[in-house]
């Protein structure tokens, strides 16, 4: 599923929209995400962050989440890229994709196909407008 964009440095903050669509998204296990898979984790390994329930299928994962959740959790807390880049803040789910080891969420499979069609202008054009559309979120 990876077209070979090169990854993108990890955000620290994520403003995150995962509250809405957990523990759906928020439950999947990340490394079934790389292989282009999407299983659910066990209630009894979870982790609280942010206000969003994260599950794990073992402490492993569970610990390398916790010490990084801004390499695991999906960029741009979870919005949708494609709205992002257009200046909006739209939750993703339930399309997905993983590009340079990251994952996006996508609130449409049109966005989603828009998005592979040319994943590195929309992920560049999104990078630029996350911050201000990540400051107006709330609001």
């Amino acid at each position: 599923m990876d077209p070979g964009v090169p990854g993108r440095p990890p955000t620290t903050s994520w403003p995150s929209t995962l509250r809405a669509v957990s523990p759906s998204v928020a439950s999947i296990r990340w490394p079934k995400f790389t292989e282009g898979k999407a299983l659910f984790g066990r209630p009894e390994l979870e982790l609280n962050l942010d206000g969003a329930v994260w599950r794990f299928s073992n402490e492993g994962n569970r610990g390398a989440f916790a010490k990084h959740p801004e390499v695991y959790s999906p960029r741009f807390g979870g919005y949708d890229p494609v709205a992002i880049g257009r200046g909006r803040s739209v939750p993703g789910h339930p399309f997905w994709v993983v590009v340079g080891q990251r994952l996006y969420l996508f609130y449409s499979e049109q966005t989603r196909a828009s998005f592979l069609a040319d994943p590195g202008h929309i992920i560049d054009t999104a990078e630029r407008k996350w911050p201000e559309v990540a400051r107006n979120l709330g609001q």
